[in-house]
């Protein structure tokens, strides 16, 4: 099972939001992970319970980003913690598209290291940066009616990728250093960021 160690996402300073994608890719820098039906299923009950719910915004020093974290409320505290160890399951399988396609594994948490807790956020505008040695899960919260969703990864101008399919209840893992935003913008998404350590290191 993998422990997640304390890491926090990066804001890339100087973000396009009009950023235009190139269709050549040079390197993976995200896979979608196949889900189960639980996941999808608690990911949907989910949803529609915390558009209400105070979302500040995240401080970046940058006005062009709006990147909101929901602070949590009683009214889905249940639902959310359930999808979350709904997700433990395909740990596995986030561990192994580390290894295939980043080359690296998991680092495991060392003492007085505390795990993160995994956060419910969404970004209106800008890129979001997962930083060098670090990846980061996504699992799309969007709402039911929601036909057409992506994440968008940006590395540079002439490497970038668009995983589609990202609709409720579906998972992405990107491998930094690279940026992303959500396609449309404003759909919500578990966060949970996952250090990385070279192969064999921590074994």
């Amino acid at each position: 099972m993998i422990r997640f160690a304390p890491c926090h996402l990066q804001l890339l300073p100087h973000y396009h939001v009009s950023l235009h994608f190139n269709q050549t890719v040079t390197m993976v820098h995200g896979k979608l992970i196949t889900t189960t039906p639980e996941i999808q299923t608690k990911a949907l009950k989910l949803a529609p319970l915390f558009p209400e719910s105070d979302a500040p915004q995240v401080v970046t020093g940058d006005d062009r980003i709006r990147w909101f974290r929901y602070e949590r409320r009683e009214t889905w505290n249940k639902e959310f913690d359930s999808l979350i160890e709904e997700i433990k399951t395909i740990a596995n399988d986030i561990k192994l598209a580390v290894e295939q396609h980043a080359g690296a594994t998991l680092r495991k948490r060392k003492p007085p290291e505390q795990r993160p807790l995994p956060m419910l956020e969404c970004l209106d505008a800008g890129w979001v940066m997962v930083p060098v040695g670090h990846a980061a899960f996504l699992l799309s919260v969007a709402p039911a009616n929601c036909a057409e969703a992506a994440v968008q990864v940006w590395a540079s101008t002439r490497d970038n990728q668009s995983m589609a399919g990202w609709l409720c209840g579906s998972g992405v893992v990107i491998f930094g250093p690279v940026s992303f935003r959500t396609q449309p913008a404003g759909i919500p998404y578990v966060s949970i960021p996952l250090p990385m350590s070279p192969l064999g290191e921590d074994e």
